[in-house]
């Protein structure tokens, strides 16, 4: 089917067709390059479309595909697999106020966190956080897939991530897989997945936005740069046991801000 017989062929196509048809441009552009124009048309086409539906709002075309020579390649992009399989498990995360150290402000929306120097007066909770300046998310997971994304741009030193709903809060934390927090962690320059002993990231490209693919089920969650779509991390054979919280970690007053980016 070509990408301009879609609406005619299809009345209501969904986001899964579209997918499929976008692969199948892709593979097509990248083996037959006598129809470059045709196939960078046709390609653009279904990115508008999956542009209008979110599924590639990070994303931009020249993520996809590229030129080289007077030839149209595909680009190797690792998130695309990713995508297909759990783009539409994309999940609204707000921040929870009542786990929140007091050292962090959360907006209005709740959906971004910043630290200031002076901590608030805030209402006792048995669910804050008071040695560890963390917030987590309002989602509780405990079966199937999620996805969320956070803006990390112009943020120095965060971590991201999930833990288990009752990881401690108090007194000393190490951040790691035995004690319920499978997260990555940019410090003093840094990416680090916090395995024990932690294991230092090499990054392609500064992060603008991360994504976060959790499958509760499979055991698994991956991290994905959303800027140029490369694969960051994996934690897997992970069995959970209890359900599963969104964790935002801001490390000092320079930190900056986190921002969950919303989803339509």
């Amino acid at each position: 089917m070509l990408v301009s017989d879609m609406n005619s062929d299809t009345e209501n196509p969904t986001i899964e067709d579209i997918l499929n048809q976008y692969l199948l441009c892709a593979k097509q552009c990248a083996k037959n390059q006598s129809n470059s124009k045709a196939c960078i048309h046709d390609l653009s086409r279904l990115l508008n479309v999956l542009v209008d539906n979110n599924v590639f709002k990070i994303l931009n075309f020249s993520s996809f595909v590229i030129f080289e020579g007077g030839n149209l390649w595909l680009r190797p992009t690792e998130i695309l697999p990713r995508i297909i399989i759990v783009h539409l498990s994309a999940v609204n995360v707000t921040l929870d106020a009542a786990t929140a150290h007091p050292s962090l402000l959360l907006s209005e929306d709740r959906r971004q966190v910043t630290w200031q120097e002076e901590h608030q007066d805030l209402p006792s909770s048995t669910q804050r956080f008071h040695s560890y300046p963390c917030v987590l998310g309002q989602l509780h997971i405990s079966s199937g897939r999620a996805h969320w994304e956070v803006k990390v741009e112009g943020a120095l030193s965060w971590d991201l991530g999930i833990c288990i709903d009752n990881v401690t809060r108090k007194g000393s934390i190490t951040v790691s897989p035995q004690n319920g927090f499978w997260a990555i962690r940019l410090y003093k320059g840094e990416y680090w997945a916090l395995t024990s002993p932690e294991t230092c990231l090499t990054i392609r490209e500064k992060p603008l936005s991360v994504g976060i693919f959790l499958d509760y089920d499979a055991g698994d969650v991956s991290y994905y740069n959303m800027t140029d779509g490369s694969h960051i991390f994996s934690f897997t054979q992970i069995t959970f046991s209890r359900a599963i919280r969104p964790l935002f970690r801001l490390w000092s007053p320079d930190s900056g801000s986190l921002t969950i980016c919303p989803w339509r």
